[in-house]
């Protein structure tokens, strides 16, 4: 599983704040000068670093025959909608969350198996770089799915099931 570590999400952030910040610069000294709106205009357009709200909407099918037992349940940049919970076999639960933070929306939940096997499930919408959705077991009596989704409101599903 690949997670964009911070400081290379803060190093994003901080160029595109500062073409931001030169954008703007260079709009107002259009306008100083006299070439009004029309020439800001034509100024190439530049992404903003906190582009409103971005959450995250996932949910979790257990397919499995045993209990999933919620064990870590982390929301680092946001807050939450419909909180994580323990997942009976056989059902599906919904958990989200949202964000106003620069650092986009993330839900981190770790799940526990009778047997002793983690289920790791991973969600990030980060606001400069590629989002990620990734799941994992730490054994082989059970499968994961790794959903994919674009955008700033992305609902994901995984799966987990008996292998």
């Amino acid at each position: 599983m690949y997670r964009t570590p911070r400081a290379e999400r803060r190093s994003a952030l901080a160029t595109a704040t500062a073409t931001a910040t030169a954008t703007v610069v260079l709009v107002g000294i259009g306008s100083a000068l006299g070439a009004g709106p029309a020439a800001a205009a034509t100024l190439p357009a530049t992404p903003s670093a906190s582009k409103g709200t971005s959450s995250i909407k996932v949910y979790i099918t257990n397919n499995s025959n045993e209990m999933m037992t919620l064990t870590s349940a982390k929301n680092p940049y946001g807050h939450w909608q419909d909180r994580a919970k323990d997942v009976p076999a056989h059902t599906v639960t919904d958990v989200s969350d949202y964000s106003t933070n620069v650092e986009g929306a993330e839900i981190d939940l770790i799940y526990l198996m009778p047997d002793g096997t983690q289920i790791t499930l991973d969600s990030a919408v980060p606001e400069l770089v590629e989002n990620t959705f990734s799941g994992d077991s730490t054994t082989d009596h059970y499968t994961v799915n790794n959903p994919s989704a674009t955008g700033w409101h992305p609902t994901v599903s995984f799966v987990v099931a008996d292998a």
